[in-house]
């Protein structure tokens, strides 16, 4: 799909909660957007960050919806598990948590620059002022690093662990954390990198436990789709689509078929419709259990049956008699 240039930004997109990463091959190729930084995918769009401008959604199709206007250097952004933004601003040391059912509900509010100063809350505090990288897990585990240490630092209720047996040689300009809690990340020399979910909860991470997946990667913000190969990239112009190696196929995602009405067989006129053999007995059956459940058994319908048909019997004899006697007077 051609890339797709976006001016306009009026309407706001619904909340949107985290959830599994959706497929590359429901994205357009690229998408015009200043000044983009940090990305990161909800349930139906990807967020971004943008610096000295706002905070700004994508949806498939790729139209964007401003959400946030700052004049505030914006830089890395990740969804938490209940669809809310976590983010980092240049020179600031706070990562902040943004309601997204609150940016939603008052546009008000975030639409004005610096509106959302008043209704943010920090989620931490970190002894240095340049974060970059950012990720959050499902359970709140935070993941970050920063210009000075450029070290995986994570924070569990608050506390803030280094992850790395050796810094790496520059600083991580951004995280990308998988459903199977596998750590991406990019740097500021382009290399994509991945840590497995198993060398992340040993807590010290060897250098030979970061795989390398491709260099030359230019960006600030990266989001991998389903494939775990196909990302997202920020370049401050556009979102790009690339990938770190060939692209698997993805299989179409299939419609659960419809349930068939039943089938029911024309009837002459006056009478009633005739439901077909193959419905028929699916029909007798519910009615069977309605009855079973009123506490009215096939038993008691045909006792009550035969004494209807004795009770119709004898009020004939008594009329033919009573008519034989009016004839015969």
């Amino acid at each position: 799909m051609a890339a797709a240039a976006i001016a306009g930004v009026c309407v706001l997109s619904p909340a949107a909660a985290a959830s599994a990463a959706p497929r590359a091959a429901d994205w357009p190729t690229g998408v015009t957007l200043d000044a983009a930084h940090g990305i990161d995918f909800g349930s139906d769009v990807l967020y971004v960050a943008q610096r000295y401008t706002g905070i700004s959604s994508v949806d498939p199709s790729g139209v964007v919806t401003r959400l946030i206007t700052s004049s505030d250097p914006f830089m890395s952004l990740a969804v938490d598990a209940h669809g809310d933004l976590i983010v980092t601003v240049d020179s600031d040391p706070r990562i902040y948590r943004i309601d997204i059912a609150d940016v939603v509900a008052r546009p008000e509010v975030y639409l004005v620059d610096g509106g959302w100063h008043a209704e943010r809350t920090v989620v931490f505090t970190a002894p240095t002022d340049y974060l970059y990288g950012l990720d959050i897990a499902d359970d709140g585990t935070l993941y970050y690093s920063d210009y000075e240490s450029r070290q995986i630092i994570r924070v569990v209720d608050g506390v803030a662990t280094p992850l790395l047996a050796q810094p790496n040689s520059t600083n991580y300009t951004d995280f990308d954390l998988s459903d199977a809690g596998d750590l991406t990340t990019v740097d500021n020399w382009g290399r994509v990198t991945r840590i497995s979910a198993a060398a992340m909860q040993d807590g010290t991470i060897a250098p030979g436990e970061i795989v390398p997946l491709r260099d030359g990667v230019a960006t600030y913000g990266i989001a991998f789709f389903s494939n775990g190969v196909s990302f997202l990239r920020s370049d401050s112009a556009a979102v790009v689509q690339d990938a770190t190696g060939p692209v698997p196929e993805e299989p179409e995602v299939e419609e659960p078929p419809a349930e068939e009405p039943p089938v029911v067989s024309p009837a002459p006129s006056g009478a009633s419709p005739a439901v077909s053999p193959a419905v028929a007995p699916a029909a007798t059956a519910s009615r069977d259990a309605e009855l079973a459940a009123t506490g009215a058994p096939a038993a008691a319908f045909a006792a009550a049956a035969g004494t209807a048909a004795l009770l119709l019997g004898v009020l004939g004899v008594a009329i033919g008699r009573r008519r034989a006697r009016s004839t015969a007077g």
